[in-house]
């Protein structure tokens, strides 16, 4: 999913199902989770089928999604309307009345007050080492789901992934890959030829090898 980027924001919501599933019955509901208003359906996102692959891509229009404290809820069967409070004593769980089939969830939340995010995982300030709430995040590999936030990894907030932006990728985050297989950036380190002056120095023999091949092919190494 992706709720908040640089700019105008770039949003959508991306599901992996088996190639072939009707999703017609499904929905993703976004929760408002800003106090004081809490657990009201602020708007449920339908999903084309699948492709091949699995990936069904809701692309949204920018500002659908809230910045700030939010879940999002895969329901299948009722769907609720619009505006419809799942949370009447605003205690963070979603009332059995609302007779919700909730079938996966993950949300954001900024630290406010009172604020409350609703089933899964929640991804705040500092999750994975970086200062901010993140508005955006990919389960890598695609399909994992340990229920902890260490299947979430960030979104570039500067839109790392989206054709015609560069980006401001760090190594752990996650390009924006919408309808695309998740991916991780990994820092390339020193590209051939270029100096490393890190790595630990070996000597040119176990470079060389013992047969026709050096057994450090396609390596940087540093030799003395």
């Amino acid at each position: 999913f992706s709720a908040s980027t640089v700019g105008a924001d770039v949003e959508y919501v991306e599901l992996l199902a088996p190639p072939g599933t009707d999703l017609s019955g499904y929905r993703v509901l976004q929760i408002e989770g800003d106090a004081p208003v809490l657990g009201v359906v602020d708007s449920a996102i339908s999903f084309p089928a699948p492709d091949a692959s699995g990936r069904s891509l809701a692309s949204l229009p920018a500002n659908s999604l809230e910045n700030g404290t939010i879940s999002l809820l895969l329901v299948n069967g009722t769907i609720p309307a619009i505006g419809t409070d799942l949370d009447a004593d605003d205690d963070g769980v979603i009332d059995p009345a609302a007779g919700l089939t909730v079938l996966d969830a993950v949300a954001t939340s900024d630290g406010g007050a009172g604020d409350r995010t609703y089933g899964g995982v929640t991804l705040v300030a500092g999750y994975d080492g970086l200062a901010f709430t993140p508005g955006g995040a990919s389960r890598v590999p695609d399909g994992t789901d340990t229920d902890t936030t260490a299947d979430w990894v960030r979104n570039d907030f500067d839109l790392a992934g989206i054709p015609n932006f560069a980006g401001t990728l760090v190594a752990g985050e996650a390009l924006n890959t919408p309808g695309a297989v998740n991916a991780v950036f990994v820092d390339p380190g020193p590209g051939p030829g270029d100096p490393d002056c890190d790595a630990e120095a070996v000597t040119i023999g176990s470079v060389q090898g013992a047969g026709a091949t050096s057994p450090v092919v396609g390596q940087t190494v540093r030799v003395e």
